[in-house]
């Protein structure tokens, strides 16, 4: 009597083939409608989101970059205190840049705490390594 049924060791190596293919390309849709839906998201939020301090970039991977020449002072909410900032001509906080031949330099690259926010122009990180620096070169 034959078994009408598929159930021969082929049958099952295709159905695990067929399954796996089907997985893959579930993964990868479900992947680009992520990543539409994120980019969606990110245009939406460049086009109502504007400040005086940055722009942003929805075509770079720096997301914003600050606009040189911007000066600030800012008032801390519930303290009357208050804070200055200053964005060089080249579009980081603090002073233009005076390039020396023959002079090792450092690159700060971070978030609000190196460039300092809430904290006065003279109170940052980067000053004061630079201040230590330059005690440490004398």
């Amino acid at each position: 009597m034959e078994s009408k049924g598929r159930v021969g060791p082929g049958y099952l190596v295709g159905s695990l083939v067929l399954l796996l293919i089907s997985s893959i390309l579930a993964l990868v849709l479900a992947e680009y409608i992520f990543r539409v839906f994120k980019e969606l998201q990110w245009c939406r939020a460049v086009k109502w989101h504007q400040h005086e301090l940055y722009t942003m970039l929805p075509d770079s991977p720096l997301e914003y970059a600050l606009h040189p020449g911007v000066s600030r002072e800012n008032l801390i909410p519930d303290t009357g205190l208050t804070w200055f900032y200053r964005i060089n001509s080249d579009g980081f906080r603090g002073d233009d840049f005076e390039f020396e031949a023959n002079r090792k330099r450092v690159l700060f690259v971070g978030d609000s705490y190196i460039f300092g926010w809430g904290v006065e122009q003279d109170d940052v990180l980067i000053r004061s390594v630079e201040q230590g620096a330059r005690q440490t070169a004398l």
